[in-house]
């Protein structure tokens, strides 16, 4: 499993990988930071919170700190995503609100969405590369990189969200 980039002082932690090989269960565990996970081709399936998801290229999941989730590869094909770890420290206290309001706080006890399908639409693939392209910088700017690609990255699903949620009557 080849990983592109790695930043994880301080829960900054984004991944790039492909993989082949079934897995015959779920391996459940939960992490003190928000992870984000982008599907982009294989045949897998998610369980959050007891819940699970039929991955499908270009579908997202936005797991919130304990909420506990976990994959399963269904057969040998590649299965290839992104993931990102960060702990909300890293964004600026009067932006920390706003960039984690697409994540719910509670999994088993909102509506809010946190599997989306379809999104090519919104371009979220164009953030995540340029995220795990910054990675390759100096160390003395990288962190700086993660924290301006993953907040782009938390606006840009936020418009994605607010676009899909429907309307109220």
């Amino acid at each position: 499993m080849p990983i592109i980039a790695r930043n994880s002082p301080s829960h900054r932690y984004v991944q790039y990988s492909t993989s082949q090989g079934a897995y015959d269960d779920y391996d459940i565990h939960y992490h003190e930071y928000y992870e984000l996970y982008y599907f982009v081709e294989g045949d897998a399936e998610y369980m959050v919170e007891g819940k699970v998801y039929h991955m499908t290229p270009h579908s997202l999941l936005l797991l919130s700190p304990y909420s506990f989730h976990g994959v399963k590869v269904c057969s040998d094909a590649p299965y290839t995503r992104y993931f990102i770890y960060f702990s909300p420290e890293i964004f600026p206290p009067q932006q920390r609100e706003l960039l984690l309001s697409c994540f719910p706080e509670n999994q088993k006890n909102t509506s809010q969405e946190v599997f989306y399908e379809h999104t090519e639409n919104y371009n979220l693939l164009f953030y995540l590369e340029n995220l795990v392209a910054s990675q390759k910088q100096p160390p003395e700017i990288r962190t700086q990189y993660f924290d301006i690609y993953t907040s782009a990255l938390l606006a840009q699903i936020n418009l994605m969200g607010q676009a899909l949620r429907p309307s109220p009557v």
